[in-house]
């Protein structure tokens, strides 16, 4: 399935021309431009512009990987809602994020982790690996250039 700028493909795909709406079966994993979706299940509403999937998705970008079991994404915006087993990898800042909920806002690039939500840093220096784990009850996780 190929919308404007979206390239989707499925081993099941049922459209409905009524609701112009989607539905996907596993192994369903979406492209726009760097960014990929990848789910077991879900939808697409082409009216919304808005991918739900609910089961095993994840989010890769050139930066970041996310999973979680459910993921709402809008494709206007590229704000996603995660929900439960959440996991994100940082590649740029070396970080692990965990949480039962999440929103996801590319630009500029922050993470709200709410339901036991937990970040892990980490490094490795001339073979040397260090790690600082935080918790609290809601993380705000994003990045500021260190010129601002």
């Amino acid at each position: 399935m190929f919308t404007d700028s979206v390239f989707i493909k499925s081993n099941k795909i049922d459209y409905n021309t009524v609701e112009n709406k989607a539905y996907f079966g596993t192994a369903t994993t979406a492209w726009q431009e760097d960014n990929m979706l990848f789910a077991n299940s879900g939808s697409f509403d082409r009216e919304s512009e808005v991918f739900n999937f609910n089961r095993d998705s994840y989010i890769f970008t050139k930066d970041q990987e996310l999973w979680a079991d459910t993921l709402i994404y809008n494709k206007a915006t590229g704000v996603a809602t995660l929900t439960y087993n959440i996991q994100i990898l940082d590649t740029v800042q070396k970080s692990l994020c965990f949480a039962d909920r999440a929103v996801y806002n590319p630009d500029p690039m922050k993470i709200r982790l709410t339901r036991n939500p937990s970040v892990a840093m980490y490094t490795v220096e001339n073979g040397v690996r260090d790690t600082i784990f935080l918790a609290a009850d809601t993380i705000d996780y994003y990045t500021i250039n260190y010129c601002d």
